[in-house]
Order: C-alpha cells, then sequence, then structure tokens
C-alpha cells in the first residue's frame, strides 16, 4: 500500500517541479520587461536564523514607503497616490459610510486585490525624496531662532538626514493598478521603473480629532505588499555577495559595515514580471 502512495507522491514533486520551470522559461523567454542595476540600499540580504536548514541566500527589496508631507522619522502605511481613481480601477469602492464606525467596517470588508505595482529607481521619486530631507532641515534650523527646537535638536536632525540620504533605499512605489501592459505604457523607461505582482488592501484614513467620515478628512486609503519581496541568488554568484550572509557564516561576525553598498544586482523580469538576478558584483570601497 505504501509502494503506490509514495509513486504518486514522487510524480506529483516532478510534476510540480516540471511547471516551475516551464513557469520560470517562459518569464525569461524573449526580451527582458525591465533591466535594472541596483545596490545593496535597494537589495539588502534577506536575513535568516544561523540555525536553520535553508543553505540558500535571498536578497530583500526594500522599497521607501516615504510620502510627501510627513516628517521623515514617520513609516507611513499607506501611498499618497493610492486613493480615488486608483482605488475604484483596481475594483475597491471607494464611497464610505459618515458613521466613522460604518466606515471602518465597510473598508475592513473589501477582500484584497491582486495587481501590478510600479517600482521607480531614482528619477523624479528620489529628487523630490531628497528636496523634503533638505526642506525638512531646514524648517528645524529655522525653528531654533523661534525657540521651537534646540542646537541638539539639529545635530540630530542632520544625523538623521545625512544617513537617510547615505543608506536607505532609493526604491519608491510609485503606481499600481490591474493591468501590467497598462502600466507599462505609462512608464515606458524599462532602466527606471520595475513592474511587479503586487496586492492592495484598503483601510480608512482620518486626519486628527476626526469624529464622522466626512470627504475632507476620512477617506478610503490603499496599501501596497509586493508578491515578490525576496528574490534567491544564484550559487555562482554567492562570492559577490558580503561573506557574513553566506550560509556557512551566519551568526558570525566576519566582516565590517560602514553603510556604504557593497555590492551591486543586475535585476531582470520578463514575460510574467517576475524578476530574477542576472549579475552580482562587488563594489571596490572607496578610501
Amino acid at each position: 500500500m505504501k509502494r503506490p502512495l509514495l509513486a504518486a507522491a514522487a510524480a506529483l514533486l516532478v510534476l510540480v517541479n516540471a511547471y516551475v520551470l516551464a513557469g520560470v522559461a517562459r518569464n525569461r523567454t524573449g526580451e527582458p520587461d525591465a533591466a535594472l542595476s541596483l545596490t545593496e540600499r535597494e537589495l539588502p540580504v534577506a536575513w535568516s536564523s544561523p540555525w536553520g536548514e535553508n543553505s540558500g541566500v535571498s536578497l530583500r527589496v526594500e522599497t521607501s514607503h516615504w510620502r510627501p508631507g510627513i516628517p521623515l522619522s514617520w513609516r507611513p502605511t499607506s501611498e499618497a497616490w493610492l486613493t480615488g481613481k486608483k482605488l475604484e480601477a483596481l475594483g475597491f469602492d471607494v464611497a464610505l459610510p459618515r458613521d466613522l464606525h460604518d466606515a471602518r467596517h465597510f473598508a475592513r470588508r473589501q477582500l484584497t486585490r491582486r495587481g501590478y505595482a510600479v517600482l521607480q529607481f531614482g528619477g523624479s521619486a528620489w529628487e523630490l525624496w531628497q528636496r523634503t530631507v533638505a526642506d525638512d532641515l531646514a524648517r528645524v534650523e529655522r525653528g531654533v531662532a523661534a525657540g521651537e527646537y534646540t542646537a541638539a535638536s539639529v545635530a540630530a536632525e542632520r544625523r538623521l538626514a545625512d544617513g537617510k540620504l547615505r543608506t536607505e533605499s532609493r526604491l519608491f512605489i510609485v503606481d499600481a493598478g490591474p493591468d501590467a501592459a497598462a502600466l507599462r505604457a505609462v512608464h515606458p523607461d524599462r532602466a527606471g521603473f520595475l513592474v511587479v505582482p503586487a496586492q492592495i488592501s484598503v483601510f480608512v484614513e482620518l486626519d486628527e480629532k476626526t469624529v464622522a467620515c466626512v470627504p475632507e478628512r476620512c477617506r478610503l486609503a490603499g496599501s501596497v505588499s509586493l508578491l515578490i519581496d525576496e528574490i534567491a541568488v544564484p550559487r555562482r554568484f554567492h562570492s559577490a555577495l558580503p561573506a557574513a550572509s553566506l550560509p556557512e557564516n551566519r551568526g558570525r561576525s566576519v566582516d565590517a559595515h560602514d553603510g556604504k553598498p557593497r555590492y551591486e544586482v543586475l535585476l531582470r523580469s520578463g514575460a510574467r514580471h517576475e524578476p530574477w538576478i542576472e549579475a552580482v558584483r562587488q563594489i571596490a570601497a572607496q578610501p
């Protein structure tokens, strides 16, 4: 009785592997949909337990969720551009009830939608972010004369701004929709924009001291989660990664990291908009 079951299980495993490999082949057939050169800032090594059994190495897709108009130290949960017609195009009902309790319940009942997200590397999103860093620092510096901030606050804000400019991801989620081809038409630069599978969920976003869901102070907001947020590193590229990230060295402090990116990755995506690693190279340390 056990042999037929084992044979069936083995056959199922073979079929699943064949299906996966066929999907990979289809994704990589023809011209790539995108080819981006990213660094460790955008693709850090994904953490894994030194006691785990997984001998592979993956890179985590790190996106910035900053948005205009909020302090740099905050971590927003929504995308500023993902409201109204964008959410309607994804299949969400954006007509919220006036009662706040009913509005929240209405949002919770809406199912997460599958679609695609657009990731922009550098470009206008990064430039806007840099300007906001400078404006935020200037605001604190002006506040010293008015007694709103101390010299220590200015020094702390400068360190925060410098750290963000040097180390944080320059990959921003800038768009989403149900149709990958339509998004690519809007963002045709294949070296600057990556279209990837994503899921979008909604919730009610309120201004301060809001007691009723009125349009000016209460709205349906969207949050984007990438369906592929880690990418496996082929074994032939392991030697270009920091030694501490390799399976045999996990849990050991074998190298120092001063915040500068140590490697660059050529990332491609194909017909199914699934990214893969085409190459990894070490970045020479600057004196």
